[in-house]
């Protein structure tokens, strides 16, 4: 295998853990093996996705290039799962932007008066609790 990247096994061995009952270990030797194909396969599938990119005459590397290349390797049934987890990611990071756009924003008078009012019921709250 190409050492070109290189995956810990320590996060491999977290995510099989996580599809695992309890009740089963992970050996060495299959942790390694498993780290091993984990990095080959991503290193597969980022060389078909360059060479579906190429194809195209793109000179950047998509998401379509990536579910072409997905599909070309045979694992077309993910492709779905796939689009459905890169669409929550994308709304996931248009939210974050847009979060950080209105933090931005300088507060208006109404704003602050709003927060600070926020602020001393939140005050009286924690007061009576205690």
């Amino acid at each position: 295998m190409s050492q070109l990247s290189h995956f810990p096994i320590s996060a491999v061995k977290r995510v099989v853990k996580r599809t695992l009952d309890d009740s089963i270990t992970i050996s060495k030797e299959a942790n390694f093996l498993l780290t091993d194909l984990a990095n080959e396969f991503f290193l597969t599938l980022g060389a078909a996705s360059v060479n579906t990119s190429s194809e195209s005459k793109s000179s950047m590397l998509n998401g379509s290039h990536v579910f072409s290349a997905i599909t070309e390797l045979g694992f077309g049934h993910l492709s779905e799962d796939v689009r459905t987890r890169l669409s929550d990611v994308t709304k996931q990071k248009r939210k974050i932007t847009k979060s950080k756009k209105l933090a931005e924003q300088p507060m208006t008078q109404e704003d602050m008066d709003a927060f600070e009012q926020r602020r001393q019921e939140l005050d009286r709250m924690m007061f009576e609790y205690s």
